[in-house]
Order: C-alpha cells, then structure tokens, then sequence
C-alpha cells in the first residue's frame, strides 16, 4: 500500500514559481505591465483625483484609505509611486534598476532614480522597470513570492 502525504496546494505549483537548481524565480512581469510599471514609477507622473479612484476600482484588496495627495494646490495630485505602492506587497527591498551607474562610478546625486527602496511596501525611491520586476533572483517578485506548499507527514494507512 502506498500512502502520500497531503499538500496545501498542488503539487506543480511550487514548480511554478523557481527553479529548483538555483532558486530563481521562473515567472516575471512582461510587455505592457513592465512597461506601465516603468512609465508610473518616474519622477515627473502626477495622477489626478478622477483617475485615481478609477485605478483604485480595480484593486481588489483595497482598505478604503486614501493616501494624502503629494501636491495640494492647486488641485491635488498624487504621485504614480503612491499608486504604485496601493498594490505592492507588504515587503522591504532594496536594489537598483537598469539604468544604474556600473560599480565603481560615483554618483551619490542619482538623476536617473535608479536606486529602488521599498519600505514596508511604500515605494520611496526608484523606478521599477525590468530589473526590478523580472525574472532575476533577488527581484521583487523573488522576494514577494508565496512560500513553498507545506507538507504534512501523515501516518501510514
């Protein structure tokens, strides 16, 4: 008689999600989410009341709480980083984007904003692009990513 040990989960979603050899993750963010990601995250993007609440609509774990806006008058105005970090998981993270300065070069004034800091899933600083959200281990989707299905032992029938 042969007994199994039950799962919390199906067996090849675990597979999903890395590679058992070097505990990468296989799945990433690609085409237009990257692109909207990138393109949400930078300096210069302000978001309006009205498309505000539209984005909210469609967040489905959405408290109810607002973020203050990051510009007051003349009309209130938040950032696409604030958006941007309604959807972010609870997480710390800390890396660098594509369009960081190679090791070694100085640049403590970064203009490229390419230096990525989440704090408990604000994000504070960077533009998350590819680097950030791809299939690279150490990524936010690494590091976000569900634990592995438990195993229980369970006595023998």
């Amino acid at each position: 008689m042969c007994s199994h040990a039950p799962r919390l989960c199906p067996p090849s979603l675990n597979a999903r999600f890395s590679i058992d050899q070097s505990n990468k993750p296989v799945m990433g963010i690609v085409q237009d989410s990257l692109l909207a990601s990138a393109q949400m995250t930078k300096r210069d993007v302000f978001i309006e009341r009205d498309v505000l609440f539209n984005i909210l609509m469609w967040v489905e774990n959405f408290d109810g709480r607002v973020p203050a806006p990051a510009i007051l008058k003349p009309k209130a105005l938040w950032t696409g980083k604030q958006v941007f970090s309604l959807i972010t998981p609870k997480v710390n993270y800390r890396g660098s984007g594509n369009t960081h300065p190679k090791a070694g070069v100085a640049n403590t004034l970064n203009g490229f904003d390419s230096a990525v800091l989440i704090h408990e899933g604000n994000i504070v600083m960077g533009i998350i692009d590819k680097k950030t959200l791809g299939t690279s281990g150490g990524s936010l989707i690494h590091t976000s990513w569900p634990v592995p299905c438990a195993v229980f032992d369970m006595p023998a029938l």
